[in-house]
């Protein structure tokens, strides 16, 4: 090969590595741009519908974490920073939490069994209002007593325009912040005893301190809540506690 076609082949070779390079930069440029966040900009949680005072992207988040014995170990640690929290009887009939974390990402302790990242397709997609639109028509409900079994409720008292939970009669403390929990608003779903095959039911929001019926259907594999006359619901901007229990079991609120 004489040096014409060595110098060529070496321009070649430059030039194909030159393009690759802009290609590269050109493509991480644009993946950092689509996740880029402007410092001091606001960020609305999808799930709660409220700001969030810490504004960064975290590819790990959301999070399920799932609680197993919940009664049997009562103080969880970092359960008042979820989003969602869904309580229900397992196989064994005990109570269980899965907790859907949007912006905080809890430690791996026990009594937590699992964690894994969610889509935020998946969950549940709210409208949010503020408190003075919550229908003065409704009824009062200032206390939730939702029976599990003879074993366990769950309840609530409305204070300050949040519920407080109780397990049973206790106060539910979180270890994290040694406070008792709140929840903006409580939905109850109510399921048959088999619940894998149902795609519909009713169920009641609570709110404000009042009480809405509620319908539910699972459509696509995700939960669309409406109120009788078939209009989607709007929930206060916050935190909500999400109770699966058979539709033979007690719901007592005044």
């Amino acid at each position: 090969m004489d040096k014409e076609s060595i110098f060529n082949y070496i321009i070649a070779t430059l030039c194909t590595i030159l393009i690759i390079m802009i290609i590269y930069i050109g493509y991480q440029h644009i993946k950092f741009k689509k996740n880029y966040i402007p410092h001091n900009s606001i960020n609305v949680s999808p799930i709660t519908g409220e700001r969030l005072s810490d504004v960064y992207n975290n590819n790990e988040l959301p999070v399920e974490v799932t609680y197993i014995d919940v009664y049997e170990n009562g103080s969880i640690s970092g359960i008042s920073k979820a989003d969602i929290v869904y309580e229900f009887l397992n196989e064994d009939y005990k109570v269980n939490y899965k907790a859907i974390f949007y912006n905080f990402f809890p430690s791996n302790n026990y009594p937590i069994s699992s964690i894994c990242k969610v889509q935020l397709e998946a969950l549940p997609k709210f409208k949010f209002k503020d408190i003075i639109d919550v229908e003065k028509s409704s009824k009062d409900a200032q206390y939730i007593f939702a029976n599990f079994n003879n074993l366990h409720s769950s309840n609530f008292v409305y204070k300050d325009g949040v519920y407080e939970h109780f397990l049973d009669t206790s106060p539910h403390i979180d270890n994290l912040n040694n406070e008792i929990v709140k929840s903006t608003n409580v939905i109850v779903q109510f399921v048959n005893n088999d619940s894998s095959g149902d795609t519909s039911g009713k169920g009641l929001l609570f709110l404000g301190g009042k009480v809405i019926e509620i319908e539910w259907k699972k459509d696509k594999g995700k939960i669309k809540l409406n109120d009788l006359n078939g209009n989607e619901i709007s929930i206060i901007k916050g935190n909500t506690w999400w109770i699966i229990t058979d539709k033979n079991n007690s719901i007592v609120y005044k």
